[in-house]
């Protein structure tokens, strides 16, 4: 691979040294292994190039005049455009306390000069893929943010439907109850005491057969097997005895699954109307 077929993909590395000699030693080696190339002489160079195009990477010379290295990457650590940039420092200075200001300036790895050629690439390598790592980890926190902001609204929204359809059914005056394919009652949404024979905690178990006259009861069950079978939501007017009061209903039986009916019951209560008494 000559210099002109270096690979974006790979990434863009940004060489900051006041000797040319070295910047072109790094730079054709770079270039060679497919890295896309950019100099910088000195270190306000460097900050410029790194806000008008954020590298993947700078190799960083620490003894430059006027902005030495330290410098250069405490101001790039306080830009929130390249704060995220690694910086792999390059001195020909191997003491513990140099290598110590380093990673306290923001550095992410130091390479001691003279340096192995091999050696500045496994670590640039590492220090890109560990990015790439980085930067593919945080999308991903993103997304599970917005999935759980998205949970998190979904079920507000279900939680306020939930509160609105129950403040509805207790408003109502109709008697609304479930029942199975026997005529067993499976739950009662909202107590109408005007329209229970019963107390609802006493009903709930029991059968039509239980709460109504025989003939109101198989009238009801002929009716909400026609509902399922047919699956489609059937009428039926029918009366019942409550204390003296003779009570006139409509009843509306609609299908919710293979083997229970949805029943709706309204106080018509205007004579005339019933078709069926018992």
């Amino acid at each position: 691979m000559t210099k002109s077929q270096t690979n974006p993909d790979l990434g863009n590395i940004l060489i900051v040294d006041d000797k040319l000699e070295n910047i072109k030693f790094l730079a054709n080696f770079l270039s060679i292994k497919g890295y896309s190339i950019r100099k910088a002489t000195n270190g306000k160079y460097a900050l410029s190039a790194s806000k008008m195009l954020t590298p993947d990477l700078i190799l960083l010379d620490i003894n430059m005049p006027e902005m030495g290295g330290y410098e250069v990457c405490e101001e790039l650590k306080s830009d929130p455009r390249t704060r995220d940039v690694p910086v792999i420092f390059l001195s020909a200075g191997n003491e513990v306390e140099d290598k110590i200001k380093a990673f306290q300036a923001g550095g992410v790895d130091y390479i001691t000069k003279p340096f192995q050629l091999e050696e500045v690439l496994a670590r640039v390598q590492t220090q890109l893929n560990l990015k790439t790592l980085q930067q593919q980890l945080k999308l991903k926190n993103e997304e599970l943010q917005g999935t759980i902001t998205g949970l998190k609204k979904a079920q507000a929204d279900l939680e306020a439907s939930q509160s609105e359809l129950l403040a509805l059914i207790k408003s109502m005056n109709e008697l609304i109850y479930v029942l199975d394919a026997q005529g067993r009652y499976l739950k009662i949404a909202n107590t109408n005491t005007k329209l229970l024979s019963q107390p609802a905690e006493d009903i709930l178990g029991q059968t039509i057969y239980d709460v109504f006259p025989e003939k109101t009861a198989q009238l009801l069950l002929v009716e909400i097997r026609e509902a399922l079978d047919r699956k489609e939501t059937r009428e039926v007017e029918y009366s019942f005895p409550l204390g003296a009061t003779k009570i006139e209903v409509s009843a509306s039986l609609s299908p919710i699954s293979l083997n229970s009916v949805l029943c709706v019951v309204r106080d018509i209560a205007v004579p005339g109307l019933m078709r069926y008494n018992t």
